[in-house]
């Protein structure tokens, strides 16, 4: 469970379950100001991938309680190990990269 640090996050509480054999969080839940659930994301277990030496979520599937929405995210390629240039996380190269 990881509680905000400063004022002004849209979470008060969120709460992570890790599956302890694969290390995978397979169930993250994002709760509001007044303690109730906004968003859940959650993996399903056969959509874990071993990749190398790593378990990799396939596919992860965010509920938004409060909207009543949901986005499916499908991993179709990873990269581990990759060396990025600092440079890259500028606020201008971010700015320009969106």
């Amino acid at each position: 469970e990881t509680l905000p640090v400063e004022d002004g996050s849209a979470y008060t509480r969120i709460s992570t379950r890790i599956e302890k054999e694969s290390c995978v969080p397979m169930v993250t839940e994002f709760f509001g100001a007044n303690g109730t659930q906004i968003k859940q994301l959650a993996v399903a277990r056969a959509a874990i991938k071993k990749i190398g030496q790593r378990n990799v979520p396939g596919q992860m599937t965010m509920n938004n309680t409060k909207a009543g929405s949901r986005t499916v995210l499908t991993v179709t390629d990873v990269v581990f190990d990759l060396t990025l240039d600092d440079s890259r996380f500028t606020s201008v190269a971010i700015r320009r990269n969106h």
